[in-house]
């Protein structure tokens, strides 16, 4: 099982993953928690007007990584962060009223 930001076109599914259950579970909800995030968080929906606080708070999943993660873990979670910054505006790019949801 994996925890990705989903959106459905006409009952079609995107993903971009964001971790696998296990890692998420262990290091994202940590991340979350710790940096006080208020959009990116499991099971929460999001909308173009919000895609500057969540590229925001990637950025602090980011520097939390940089201080709490180290070898392999820390390059997974920095890829998919990176990952995120750059494919979440895309979506907007394509269907701008879309509704995003992360789980």
């Amino acid at each position: 099982m994996s925890v990705s930001v989903n959106m459905y076109v006409k009952g079609e599914l995107f993903e971009i993953p964001v971790a696998t259950t296990k890692f998420f579970k262990i290091y994202w909800e940590r991340a979350i928690k710790e940096c006080n995030l208020q959009v990116f968080q499991e099971f929460n929906y999001f909308g173009k007007g919000q895609v500057s606080e969540i590229i925001s708070e990637l950025e602090l999943l980011k520097k939390w990584a940089e201080k709490n993660l180290n070898g392999k873990e820390y390059v997974y979670m920095t890829e998919r962060i990176e990952s995120l910054k750059k494919e979440i505006p895309k979506v907007f790019e394509k269907v701008e009223n879309a509704i995003l949801c992360i789980d």
